[in-house]
């Protein structure tokens, strides 16, 4: 009986992982031809290469062929005549592509507009109400104006109304003004000597002011405090802060800032506003360490001036 000629290893047989069987090594021979076809199918398969690309087959790990690098002819050329290679040389050159276009520059904050002579805080409220040349007044509908009398013994400041407030076009309204109320209630000082206000009357879409909105609104807010005159300046609201009183992050109860307005250094006292303490009641906490400073400042000043 013929014995048939063994084939070579790598061309007959395919070796898969499988379950551990009788074998020592874990391992089966696959020896037929259709196995031998279908795992070499699968692996290349696996290996990402489903589909047929082309029907010529190609070696995809042979390194590529060094490109030969072209050297120019030093042959002289017949009058008139041009070689490839001065042909090549005098071919027009690429054109360069276009220069980037530079950035455009940040647009400056437009200059605030001219305020009008105020006789007194009650001409302040009437160009509030009346007039339309207050800035930023297309943030809204209509404004939520200011309340509350001149030489107060304690006015509010804030960054822009609620939704609430434009709706009743009056500042601290609703939810955030009844809490207000009770703050205020609770150190002891009549509502009627309260003045509440704001650095905007109109509701923005987003909750930081630009720098144009900065330029417009902060002029208004010194002049109503100056014609405001009130005993104790209380600066509710992380973004009031910032731009009234220029810091950006809420202070100690036992750090407040001192700022220098019309040339007297004032004092300030900063925390939160009562629509975050409505969302973080956490927060009161600092509200209320704030205002029990607020009391004693007014105490002091009344002992202060009986003296």
């Amino acid at each position: 009986m013929a014995v048939p000629t063994p084939r070579p290893v790598a061309a007959s047989v395919a070796w898969q992982l499988t379950q551990p069987s009788t074998s020592c090594l874990g391992w089966r021979v696959l020896s037929t031809e259709k196995s031998l076809i279908t795992a070499y199918l699968d692996w290349w398969a696996a290996a990402g290469l489903d589909e047929a690309v082309g029907d010529a087959p190609a070696n995809w790990l042979a390194p590529a062929p060094n490109r030969p690098v072209a050297v120019a002819a030093h042959t002289e050329s017949p009058v008139g005549a041009r070689s490839d290679v001065a042909a090549q040389r005098q071919r027009p050159a690429s054109p360069q592509a276009p220069a980037r276009a530079a950035a455009p520059a940040q647009a400056a904050p437009q200059p605030a507009q001219a305020l009008p002579a105020f006789a007194d805080l009650a001409a302040f409220d009437r160009w509030l109400a009346e007039s339309g040349d207050v800035p930023m007044r297309h943030w809204s509908q209509r404004l939520a104006l200011p309340s509350g009398p001149a030489q107060a013994d304690l006015m509010v400041l804030s960054d822009w109304p609620d939704a609430d407030d434009i709706g009743a076009g009056r500042l601290f309204s609703g939810a955030s003004g009844a809490l207000l109320d009770a703050m205020v209630q609770a150190i002891a000082l009549p509502l009627e000597r309260v003045r509440c206000s704001s650095i905007a009357f109109s509701r923005p879409a987003t909750t930081r002011f630009d720098a144009t909105a900065q330029a417009a609104l902060l002029p208004i807010a010194r002049e109503q405090i100056r014609l405001a005159a009130p005993k104790t300046l209380l600066v509710v609201g992380a973004e009031a802060a910032r731009l009234f009183c220029g810091i950006s992050a809420m202070p100690a109860a036992e750090m407040q800032p001192v700022i220098n307005h019309d040339g007297v250094n004032r004092a300030v006292f900063v925390t939160h506003h009562p629509r975050t303490l409505l969302l973080h009641t956490a927060l009161k906490r600092h509200a209320w360490e704030v205002l029990k400073r607020v009391r004693e400042h007014l105490d002091n000043g009344a002992n202060n001036a009986g003296n």
